[in-house]
């Protein structure tokens, strides 16, 4: 994903966004977890976090994510395009250009 962000930083059409949903091992899959991995990765794209002990992500329910990493990608209308498991940035830069020209 952050060659992806990397690639798309300067298009105003184009927002990439990484979520750790967590669904199972809040321990390890810490709000301040995914912090540390962004700083040791020099991750430069914008990372969230959801899901907490005892709620689990909703955000997996609405997109029905089933793994790490999912991969969500949303139409200018609003309209899921791809959710599924991975997906190599290659792929991702040929889908978001179609998309980008409907």
């Amino acid at each position: 994903m952050q060659e992806i962000a990397s690639f798309y930083v300067d298009d105003p059409e184009v927002a990439v966004v990484t979520i750790q949903t967590t669904f199972e091992g809040f321990g390890i899959n810490s709000g301040q977890v995914l912090n540390e991995i962004a700083e040791k990765y020099a991750l430069t794209i914008p990372i969230g976090h959801n899901g907490w002990q005892g709620k689990p992500s909703p955000l997996m329910r609405e997109y029905q994510a089933r793994g790490t990493p999912w991969v969500v990608i949303i139409d200018k209308s609003g309209m899921i395009r791809f959710s599924d498991f991975f997906l190599k940035p290659a792929e991702s830069r040929k889908m978001i250009e179609e998309l980008k020209s409907e």
